[in-house]
């Protein structure tokens, strides 16, 4: 093959390339989402997933480009214990970019353990009706989401139970664990 040829192949797979690239980028469009904790700025992810399967993910702040169509979309929070996400649909148009916001409401759950005058180094599971959310050890905050909680305190062999425990927006409890 002459460097002629070669350059005339080289420069036919570029423009092709180019070509494709362009029609790509002619049919695409762009999400924008914020991520509010409690009507404040806060960290999170989305997802897209379009109806033929395809996912596409990014973080919340910065544009995710998309395909032009339309997508069910995840938003979620970072950095819950209960990993808490809203879902909404998205038509993603070419050329234009689409703004969702989603808002999520949680408290602040803290545990403490002691037996008799000392603390000790318990550990606690949270539980949303049937579900395990997440465990906790004892002085670390978790973020969740507002709503009723079940909570099991568990040091060496004992164990204590807390029911109905619900959390309000902005709310911080205490859980107070006495063995």
């Amino acid at each position: 093959m002459t460097s002629t040829s070669k350059f005339a192949l080289f420069f036919t797979v570029y423009a092709a390339l180019a070509a494709s690239s362009t029609a790509f980028a002619q049919n695409t469009g762009k999400v924008e989402c914020t991520i509010l904790e409690n009507a404040s700025a806060a960290s999170g992810t989305i997802e897209l997933k379009g109806s033929d399967g395809e996912l596409i993910s990014g973080s919340c702040g910065g544009p995710v480009s998309a395909p032009a169509g339309k997508y069910s979309v995840e938003l979620r929070l970072d950095g819950a214990l209960d990993h808490p996400k809203k879902t909404s649909t998205v038509e993603v148009k070419s050329g234009e970019t689409s703004q969702l916001k989603a808002d999520f409401s949680t408290g602040i759950l803290q545990i403490q353990a002691q037996e008799g005058e000392r603390r000790v180094a318990a550990m606690a599971t949270v539980y949303r009706g049937s579900s395990r959310v997440g465990s906790l050890g004892m002085g670390v905050t978790a973020h969740l989401s507002t709503g009723s909680y079940d909570v099991v305190v568990r040091y060496r062999s004992k164990e204590k139970r807390f029911s109905g425990v619900t959390l309000s927006a902005q709310q911080k409890r205490v859980l107070n664990a006495a063995f």
